[in-house]
């Protein structure tokens, strides 16, 4: 027999799967990644993008009706505007009495002294007071009543109070059956 040497096969080890042992690049994770992770990722950002634009167009009509809604409002609202005017003027106007009022303690006398004495028929229309010196003040009603026995009564009342001085009726006129009257005087403390 020849010289024969037992008979090696020879054997190869081929491994067809991805190595563990071996470190992937960056690269290669990154798209391994995106190709698990990152198509659920768009489908999020395209649900998104789509919730927006349809929302859009929600709200390009919400803002439509309401401008419909202002403009069919606005001829009341510009018809309101001299009546908000008036108001404001009266508010002003009350907010400078009542801060004057609060600021004269002879002023509050005098004219809590003036609506004790008053009969319930008469209309004050106008009240101004003015300091006459440092303990009295000079005050002028213009007031309106349909009855002269009133008008008599309350320049009684007046005439009757101590603090009171000076009352006179300096002006009397008959205007749509009512007397419209001007009187003056002044309260002094004691």
């Amino acid at each position: 027999m020849p010289n024969s040497a037992p008979e090696t096969k020879l054997r190869i080890n081929l491994n067809l799967l991805h190595p563990k042992e071996l470190q992937t690049r960056l690269g290669e994770k990154f798209i391994k990644w995106l190709v698990t992770y990152g198509r659920f990722i768009v489908i999020f950002v395209e649900i998104i993008v789509v919730s927006a634009f349809v929302a859009r167009f929600k709200y390009d009509a919400d803002l439509d009706q309401l401008k419909k809604d202002i403009n069919a409002d606005l001829p009341y609202i510009e018809e309101q505007a001299t009546d908000e005017a008036l108001i404001d003027q009266t508010q002003n106007k009350l907010a400078l009495i009542d801060k004057t009022y609060l600021s004269y303690d002879r002023w509050q006398s005098t004219t809590l002294l003036l609506a004790t004495l008053t009969p319930k028929s008469i209309v004050f229309i106008g009240l101004s007071l003015e300091d006459k010196d440092e303990k009295s003040v000079i005050f002028r009603v213009n007031g309106s009543t349909l009855s002269n026995t009133d008008l008599g009564i309350f320049l009684n009342n007046l005439r009757g109070q101590d603090t009171l001085s000076e009352i006179n009726l300096t002006n009397i006129a008959f205007e749509d059956n009512q007397i419209v009257f001007t009187i003056t005087g002044a309260s002094s403390e004691l």
